[in-house]
């Protein structure tokens, strides 16, 4: 393993204890991968650990056409089906995130799904959200090839409905950025609807300019992620 990656794996295992210190995790459920440099690979967790124990050590590089039976068992089934063709997608990730965290699963089961307009947060997210029916668990390559098929170079989110949803970033930075943003949109679109007040929503050209502007602070995530790491460091 090159010194790259092997910093990429460090990043990646702390971004997987923060995502578990914001309560996003499924016990052993939920799957993170990166693309390994010679970019016929990704590594991804063991499906046993959970976020909170995560190494180096304990991530695994598999082939976007793994044959080795010894990985295969080792990895979630529907993970290895959902990273493998979205790394190979026209979005071309650098790193993916699949959750269910309470949020994003409320969501994800509501006919109006995620309302990109509502808020400036959410308007990072404007047209950059696809949509993927609900038709079994991702475990078949079938399915993996069908999520994969719905997106473009521009897609950042993809909401599985009645069921989850994936973060696809081109750095660890803008994965962390991302999810965090996701959620909190989440939460506030939740508390909104659970009103029962009528809400506002801005115009398309309004939610585009928003949208652009997101993206004109230097690399996204990139200041949040060394916020975010100083304050894991204190608490180690």
């Amino acid at each position: 393993m090159n010194k790259i990656d092997k910093e990429n794996l460090k990043k990646m295992c702390v971004f997987f204890k923060i995502l578990e210190s914001h309560k996003i995790s499924d016990l052993t459920a939920n799957h993170i991968s990166i693309l390994s440099s010679d970019k016929k690979h990704f590594y991804t967790n063991q499906h046993r650990f959970l976020f909170s124990e995560m190494t180096p050590a304990n991530q695994l590089k598999v082939n976007f056409n793994e044959k080795k039976k010894i990985i295969l068992s080792k990895i979630n089934k529907a993970g290895y089906q959902i990273h493998r063709y979205l790394h190979m997608s026209k979005a071309k990730p650098f790193a993916i995130l699949h959750s269910h965290s309470v949020n994003a699963v409320a969501v994800s089961c509501l006919k109006e799904g995620f309302i990109e307009k509502l808020n400036q947060s959410s308007m990072r997210f404007y047209n950059k959200v696809k949509y993927v029916d609900y038709g079994a668990m991702a475990i078949s390559k079938e399915i993996g090839s069908d999520i994969a098929k719905v997106v473009d170079k521009d897609t950042r989110l993809i909401i599985l409905k009645n069921h989850g949803n994936i973060i696809l970033a081109k750095s660890i930075e803008e994965l962390h950025h991302l999810t965090f943003h996701f959620e909190k949109c989440c939460e506030i679109q939740l508390k909104i609807l659970n009103s029962n007040k009528q809400y506002n929503s801005v115009s398309n050209k309004v939610a585009s300019i928003t949208s652009n502007q997101h993206t004109q602070f230097g690399p996204v995530g990139k200041m949040s992620w060394e916020a975010s790491i100083r304050k894991f460091k204190k608490k180690k």
